[in-house]
């Protein structure tokens, strides 16, 4: 089940890391379970930070669902993320990148495509 915004996604700034704004971006992107599992979280890390006296357990879950707010403020952004996840669990990890050494040649040919003619100590006929 979807929030009643979602068939209205907005991109929203990004969220401060506070409990409040954390919620607020969830409620108005995630779907309800998303949004259970964040309040479950985070009383159960209130009170773990009660009982030892440690803020430790709060701080840490209040940054690790600032993560997660943070991807879900812009919703199809979020979604072509979780597909893409899906896709490499389904179908195995990308190819491998090329080697440092050929993208930084690849590039540099890349750069030197955007230089005017007689510009700099190179000719067309150095290119």
């Amino acid at each position: 089940m979807t929030s009643p915004h979602a068939s209205h996604p907005q991109v929203m700034a990004r969220p401060a890391c506070t409990p409040a704004a954390i919620r607020a971006v969830l409620a108005a992107n995630a779907d309800a379970e998303v949004l259970r599992r964040y309040d479950d979280e985070l009383d159960a890390a209130f009170e773990q930070a009660r009982e030892h006296d440690d803020l430790t357990p709060l701080l840490e879950t209040v940054r690790r669902w600032w993560f997660e707010a943070d991807a879900w403020r812009d919703p199809d952004a979020q979604r072509e993320f979780l597909a893409r996840i899906e896709k490499y669990q389904n179908e195995g990890p990308p190819p491998p990148r090329k080697p440092h050494e050929q993208r930084r040649d690849s590039r540099t040919v890349q750069r030197l495509k955007h230089v005017p003619m007689g510009v700099g100590r190179f000719s067309s006929a150095d290119i």
